[in-house]
């Protein structure tokens, strides 16, 4: 059986198909979304689970009986399962709770148990190494992993280079209607970590704007004092993933700006293979990709010139986007 343990990500409860049961998956699943290890309805009881094990206590003090949540998720598991295989990602509480994996040894003593750490951002920018407890995941998990190469060399973990996955991406498609943007954009301005990130975005959103390109720009992490209000540009706190889904399809491109040291592609390089969307793209090292084509992705350099506004407008054939490397979530699930 598999457990794995979400971040609050609502993108991952895609690519596990919200814990609902996935074909072609040879175990049984069971996917947490939230942060914290609760299973149930209730607001209020979610909330008391989320301050019982949040990372800020637990980091230092094993704050006791949290057996009342790791309980309900035992439950779920089968005695007779000879292999386990925990994937926890980051930002998940779980992390900081390491007495769950001693727990469930207690309950599963003839169990074999593989616990796998995923990382979904730059190591430097992540949960583990804010929370203190970086240096201890390769001692207390079998297989750490990171979607970037160099944070891979960096910081000796293994690199994951599969696109990322999507359960059934094909649910989406009907949404796919009418074009409502040219330019599609979604993301966090990162002003602190990635300095000169947020004036970047905004460069490229007044280019479009003189040369007539629609734009939708959804960005977070923008202080009031510094949001630049305008046509084809909002702030956000949260949004949905089946909206961001919803919003990438009625769109002739998709933009992605990588943070700073980023070499791996971001869920952007992905909705693009996925959507079959073009891709405008800051991310030099996308052309080292074996699935890379100018036809379907421009890499920009700093300055921002026409060539970029006429890819934009420019149709792409349906065949030259790459086919056969986007996987099911079974692949990987089906692979530990």
């Amino acid at each position: 059986m598999i457990i794995i343990f979400g971040n609050d990500h609502s993108w991952l409860e895609l690519c596990y198909n919200n814990g609902n049961k996935m074909e072609n998956v040879e175990q049984d699943t069971l996917f947490i979304a939230k942060r914290y290890p609760y299973i149930g309805n209730s607001k209020f009881i979610a909330k008391v689970c989320q301050a019982h094990t949040h990372w800020r206590i637990n980091r230092y003090y094993s704050v006791p009986l949290k057996q009342i949540w790791y309980k309900k998720i035992i439950n779920n598991l089968h005695r007779g399962d000879e292999n386990l295989t925990i994937i926890v990602y980051d930002g998940s509480y779980i992390a900081c709770n390491m007495d769950f994996f001693d727990y469930l040894k207690t309950k599963f003593p003839n169990t074999s148990i593989k616990k796998v750490y995923y990382f979904t951002t730059l190591v430097k920018y992540s949960f583990a190494m804010s929370a203190g407890f970086f240096e201890k995941l390769k001692s207390q998990y079998d297989n750490v992993y990171t979607y970037d190469i160099n944070d891979a060399n960096r910081y000796s973990i293994k690199y994951i280079e599969d696109i990322i996955y999507i359960y059934n991406p094909m649910q989406y498609m009907k949404n796919a209607l009418i074009t409502k943007s040219d330019l599609f954009y979604i993301g966090n301005a990162k002003i602190k970590e990635s300095p000169g990130r947020f004036e970047r975005i905004m460069q490229i959103y007044f280019e479009c704007q003189k040369k007539g390109i629609k734009t939708e720009f959804l960005l977070s992490g923008v202080p009031k004092e510094k949001q630049i209000l305008g046509e084809g540009i909002s702030y956000i706190d949260t949004i949905a993933y089946t909206d961001v889904i919803g919003r990438l399809l009625c769109s002739r491109c998709i933009l992605e700006i990588v943070q700073n040291e980023q070499v791996g592609e971001t869920l952007r390089t992905s909705e693009a293979i996925i959507f079959n969307k073009k891709l405008l793209t800051d991310n030099k090292s996308l052309a080292n990709r074996p699935f890379y084509a100018s036809s379907w992705a421009k890499i920009m350099n700093e300055s921002f010139n026409d060539s970029y506004i006429d890819f934009i407008k420019n149709e792409v054939e349906l065949s030259a986007f790459p086919k056969n490397i986007v996987k099911d979530i079974s692949c990987l699930l089906n692979s530990l």
